[in-house]
């Protein structure tokens, strides 16, 4: 890489598509694979300098390090912590952990009265490049670690989540049923006991995942079951045959809580890959008599989160049976599309309103609400937008405390 090369890298623009990034990256990867290890460490102290008045540096300078580490992972890490460059160490950690992982930890050892705070999850980092060759010896020994006080894996908020996605997949590529093994037989840890399947069941081939979902679903212990179910049924409810999701969700030997909130996830991930008007008719459909209100909240609360066109959402609810519709069913509607369609939302609400009657009641509640919903300001012009009748539109105002325009 000449000098002209290292500044053209450097002066990219920053706010470039995508496609481009990409090409850029590839770009500086393949020219930093052709440096010698002392022009390598030249260009990124260069960096270093550089990367202080230009964030786009940060990027490049990431990618170089992360080719030092590649050769050299030892070297790599005694000269970020001469320099004092914090950014990356986990990179370099975790490739040292794939290359020796026991000299990484005993580097952490001797640097951990003088190393900079970045250095704390550095043995998280090892542990998870080291799973990637040898999941079961990285697990005793962050077992060892965890027993030692070196490395908590017990609390949930110490355990990072990209430690379990990477640890529990790179375990499951290589022998799915040990590692459904392994996460069950240590349910203090919240390490295991969030062991993010889903991300496994994305990245196996069909035949590693065939024998995962069977080792998942000989687990015993309906409160090791649950997580893991969830995780399954989230991965189906996101894939193309979200149909598959449902059976996890009907187990009846696991706890009604846990299987309440695994549909909840479900719902919400099957609206945002595809069709939220049948995630919304399984969920509707699922639910127990006397639940429509709540349940309807969640269907309207996940459809407007997905983005989904609200006059399908409008068709799905005036498809119900009207004895299990809610009374409340138009202002749960409004509240839900508003921020998001305001217009469509109040037309909905008009649409619900059984035979026309606006009550007190309903025209409070939903001037209340708009009060200080979004565009709020913009209250009176929306009204007559969504064909409010004049009447109407006065008492709601009244309510939100606004007068007509």
């Amino acid at each position: 890489m000449t000098l002209e090369e290292w500044q053209d890298l450097m002066d990219r623009d920053p706010e470039e598509s995508r496609t481009e990034d990409m090409a850029h990256m590839a770009r500086v990867r393949q020219l930093a694979r052709g440096l010698s290890l002392k022009d390598l460490r030249a260009r990124i102290e260069a960096g270093m300098e550089e990367t202080i008045s230009k964030q786009s540096v940060s990027t490049l300078l990431g990618t170089l390090i992360q080719e030092f580490a590649r050769r050299d992972a030892a070297q790599a890490c005694d000269f970020l912590f001469r320099k004092k460059y914090w950014r990356s160490t986990g990179n370099v950690f975790e490739e040292w952990g794939r290359q020796d992982p026991q000299a990484a930890l005993a580097w952490i050892d001797a640097h951990t009265v003088e190393a900079h705070s970045e250095f704390k999850g550095g043995r998280y980092q090892i542990i998870r490049g080291w799973a990637e060759n040898s999941p079961a010896a990285a697990f005793e020994m962050m077992v060892d670690l965890n027993q030692k006080g070196k490395l908590d894996i017990s609390d949930e908020d110490k355990v990072g989540p990209g430690s379990r996605f990477k640890f529990f997949t790179s375990w499951a590529k290589k022998d799915p049923e040990a590692a459904v093994a392994v996460s069950t037989s240590h349910p203090e840890l919240a390490f295991c006991r969030n062991a993010h399947w889903r991300n496994a069941l994305y990245e196996i081939n069909p035949e590693q995942r065939g024998r995962l979902l069977a080792a998942i679903q000989s687990i015993a212990d309906p409160e090791l079951k649950a997580p893991a179910f969830t995780e399954c049924a989230v991965f189906f409810a996101g894939s193309d045959d979200p149909l598959k999701a449902i059976p996890f969700t009907q187990d009846q030997s696991l706890p009604d809580y846990e299987r309440d909130q695994m549909r909840q996830l479900v719902l919400e991930a099957w609206v945002q890959r595809s069709h939220p008007e049948d995630a919304a008719q399984w969920f509707w459909n699922s639910t127990p008599p006397g639940q429509e209100t709540d349940a309807l909240k969640k269907v309207m609360g996940a459809w407007s989160e997905c983005g989904g066109r609200l006059d399908g959402a409008l068709a799905w609810l005036q498809s119900l049976p009207p004895d299990r519709l809610p009374a409340g069913a138009p202002q749960i509607f409004a509240m839900a599309g508003f921020p998001m369609d305001p217009v469509s939302a109040l037309r909905g609400w008009l649409a619900l309103q059984s035979a026309g009657e606006f009550t007190f009641d309903a025209t409070a509640r939903l001037g209340q609400y708009l009060s200080s919903a979004p565009q709020a300001t913009r209250l009176p012009a929306l009204l007559r937008e969504a064909g409010f009748p004049t009447e109407l539109t006065a008492s709601i105002l009244a309510a939100a405390g606004q007068r007509e325009e």
